[in-house]
């Protein structure tokens, strides 16, 4: 079998604020869009959304990046260039991460490759880089087929049995990590390859701890969820959800948020799981977080 890696290069930058923290940050902001199921096979059950989370990970431990988990609905489509650079635009990211997993190739009757494609989308002028591709992470197929429909984000959602510190230590979760590294590296060169020099590490908040408050509103409906699952970076908060607000104490810093909807207005083409992140600031008086939704699914955060 023929395996390649093919990458090319190009990305632009434009410098806007997430949220009330980044309002000064000189980091450039990347969404990451869900990783893209086109492969139609087992494993894509759980390995999209946990490596969309993995990278957002570790682009967080570069100080050049402010990273940002984006949720545009279900009816999300990594061909729709338009719509995704409006989207973004509103989501106020300088570039964006589109990520696909193919279908898997055979390597012999014991072990397939995983085939990850990813591009990255200048939000200011919608210009795309060329697409990249690698095929070169090899697994074991039966972990590939029966590990990847059974795992995933956390101990209390629906249908889930495991959490993503536990993911990466399975065969499928130790090649999602080759690829988030090999995601990793396909970054600094593309920036540099179209002479978009880094700007220097923006600010983060000063460490604090605060109370906030967090809801879901379906905007076009003028409605509110009263129904949903959360999970805020990795600690369960669904317990704290009291007539669809919940109400917790966490850190000034990034903050990441897992939810699933279960109540959404009747035709809402829902993700069956929402990630998203903002930054949290607890010197700014805004302390209530709403998780906006469209008519079409999509999902951006507020603070108010």
């Amino acid at each position: 079998m023929s395996r390649t890696v093919s990458v090319v290069f190009a990305v632009a930058l434009g410098l806007v604020a997430i949220g009330t923290a980044a309002a000064e940050s000189k980091r450039t902001v990347i969404g990451i869009l869900p990783v893209f199921d086109n492969s139609a096979e087992a494993m894509t059950e759980n390995l999209p959304p946990n490596l969309a989370y993995m990278i957002y990970r570790e682009l967080l431990s570069n100080p050049a990046y402010e990273p940002v988990l984006l949720s545009p609905g279900g009816l999300y489509d990594p061909d729709a260039i338009d719509w995704i650079t409006d989207y973004a635009a509103k989501a106020k990211v300088d570039v964006v991460l589109i990520a696909s997993i193919l279908p898997s190739v055979k390597v012999n009757q014991h072990r397939r490759c995983i085939v990850l494609e990813i591009r990255l989308l200048n939000v200011a002028n919608g210009k795309l880089s060329p697409k990249a591709r690698n095929d070169t992470v090899e697994v074991g197929t039966s972990e590939l087929f029966s590990y990847g429909a059974t795992t995933y984000v956390a101990s209390t959602f629906d249908g889930w049995s495991k959490g993503p510190k536990e993911f990466e230590k399975e065969p499928l979760g130790k090649a999602a990590r080759q690829l988030v590294e090999w995601t990793r590296d396909y970054i600094p060169p593309a920036l540099w390859g179209l002479e978009v020099l880094p700007t220097g590490a923006g600010a983060r908040p000063q460490p604090a701890k605060c109370d906030i408050d967090f809801r879901i509103r379906y905007v076009t409906k003028r409605s509110a969820s009263k129904s949903y699952s959360l999970i805020v970076d990795n600690l369960d908060e669904t317990s704290m959800i009291n007539d669809g607000i919940a109400h917790f104490s966490i850190a000034s810093g990034p903050l990441a948020l897992r939810v699933q909807v279960k109540d959404a207005p009747y035709g809402m083409q829902i993700q069956k799981l929402y990630q998203t992140s903002t930054i949290l600031d607890c010197s700014s008086p805004l302390h209530t977080l709403v998780m906006e939704m469209g008519n079409a699914g999509d999902s951006l955060l507020r603070w108010q």
